[in-house]
């Protein structure tokens, strides 16, 4: 089975990116420990990766609207390197994995209730 992971049209065959032939690897191989990475700050079982938000969301909107959900411990709004632009998503680490299952499962529609997010 040929990989088309690495091309929107699916005609190559090798990924260009690094970081997609890691996963690729850790993926067909069961390899996947996201405690061996010392770039990684924080639980990956606690993490909630939080997409599609406005860029006008900054930290404190974004930490006081989930911390509805529960107790958040570390937040990360990735911003753009050289103009400091929301880039649109971010990171939030709970205190529990139970905590970010509940934030997980609610609907996207109510965080877009407010025109911050």
């Amino acid at each position: 089975m040929t990989s088309t992971t690495s091309s929107i049209d699916g005609t190559d065959t090798l990924p260009h990116d690094n970081a997609v032939y890691r996963a690729l690897l850790c993926s067909n191989a069961g390899l996947y420990d996201p405690f061996g990475d010392p770039k990684v700050i924080g639980d990956p079982y606690c993490t909630l990766f939080v997409g599609r938000l406005s860029h006008l969301t900054t930290e404190d909107t974004l930490r006081q609207a989930m911390s509805r959900y529960g107790r958040v411990k570390n937040l990360r709004l990735v911003r753009h390197i050289v103009t400091g632009a929301s880039c649109g998503y971010g990171f939030v680490e709970f205190e529990t994995e139970r905590e970010m299952h509940r934030a997980y499962k609610i609907p996207a529609q109510v965080l877009w209730s407010s025109p911050a997010f």
